[in-house]
């Protein structure tokens, strides 16, 4: 049970590496953003910022210009 939840969040989820590359940005832009409640909601745990994709997706629909 504890590692198909595990599986699922790895699957719905982006590293901060991954959503910095897809955004474009250094992963300490990210990490900056995320202080200044600017960049999109992530999730920690332990050491590692996990992003869902689908929260990715409605913080840029929301950023649109």
């Amino acid at each position: 049970m504890i590692n198909e939840t595990r599986r699922q969040i790895e699957i719905d989820s982006l590293s901060e590496s991954e959503v910095a590359s897809l955004l474009g940005i250094a992963p300490r832009t990210l990490q900056r953003w995320h202080r200044l409640k600017k960049g999109p909601p992530r999730i920690k745990v332990g050491r590692r910022s996990l992003y869902r994709r689908s929260s990715v997706a409605e913080w840029l629909a929301k950023n649109e210009v």
